[in-house]
């Protein structure tokens, strides 16, 4: 969570970190396997990644599309 609270620092403030995370409780709470699956996939639990994953050397056409996909969310 640090890494991604680092990361989410300049565009999100801790209320609206609060608020993200009630939503994603409030969803999970309403108990659709298929929603809360969804809303985990889009929480930006790796957003730390988006800073550090441009920077890895040796990556697969697999793994460099990764990256693009996770950014077009």
């Amino acid at each position: 969570m640090a890494p991604n609270r680092s990361a989410r620092r300049g565009g999100e403030s801790l209320p609206q970190n609060v608020e993200r995370h009630r939503e994603l409780l409030t969803i999970i709470e309403g108990g659709d396997p298929e929603v809360v699956l969804k809303a985990l996939a889009d929480h930006g639990h790796g957003s730390f990644l988006d800073e550090v994953v441009d920077r890895l050397d040796g990556g697969t056409s697999d793994s460099e599309r990764w990256p693009a996909e996770r950014r077009s969310r």
